[in-house]
């Protein structure tokens, strides 16, 4: 699953700093990623090259910020209804290398958060 998975997947750079990870969103360049790491000069990392990026659109109540940048044929992830989880599934984050960040296995039940 990871292996498939790792090619929708980008990595951002903040002042030539790692400073997330990003899912292409769209195969001219959009890529959706997490807005509160996002500060100074924003370039991306995918497919073994790297562009400079600009800011289209961020939802801070989510957390999350539209990136574009200028790639062609970028390979998006493919996001499925997952339904209810069962507990015991496992559960990988993926990463532009071939070996994920983290992989998991789902230990409780979904529950509401209050804030």
């Amino acid at each position: 699953v990871s292996t498939l998975a790792n090619t929708g997947t980008a990595t951002i750079y903040c002042d030539d700093k790692e400073a997330a990870l990003a899912a292409v969103v769209d195969a001219k360049g959009q890529l959706l990623t997490k807005a509160s790491e996002l500060s100074g000069r924003i370039t991306v990392g995918v497919n073994g090259k790297k562009y400079s990026a600009r800011v289209l659109g961020v939802s801070r109540e989510h957390d999350l910020a539209l990136l574009s940048i200028a790639a062609m044929d970028l390979k998006p992830i493919q996001w499925r209804d997952s339904g209810d989880p069962v507990l015991g599934s496992v559960l990988v984050t993926v990463s532009p290398a071939a070996e994920p960040v983290a992989i998991g296995v789902l230990s409780v039940e979904a529950r509401k958060m209050s804030s």
